[in-house]
């Protein structure tokens, strides 16, 4: 393989490497987030919010919600 074709395919692992790094940055803040709004949604329970309320702030199923009784 000549030097040009290497340095073709080193840049080319080195894009997906980056793009699969970013990737798994979204993923990992989005899995957050909806872990925080669980969190929420639990502690909004035991204060005595209603399910719709809790539905509607925090944007989480309804059927979810009621599971978490």
């Amino acid at each position: 393989m000549e030097t040009k074709e290497k340095e073709r395919v080193l840049e080319l692992i080195i894009s997906y490497e980056q793009k699969g790094k970013i990737q798994g940055r979204k993923e990992g803040r989005k899995e957050g987030a909806e872990q925080e709004r669980r969190h929420i949604a639990k502690r909004m329970l035991m204060k005595g919010y209603d399910v719709q309320t809790i539905h509607e702030l925090t944007r989480l199923a309804v059927e979810e919600i009621e599971g978490m009784k």
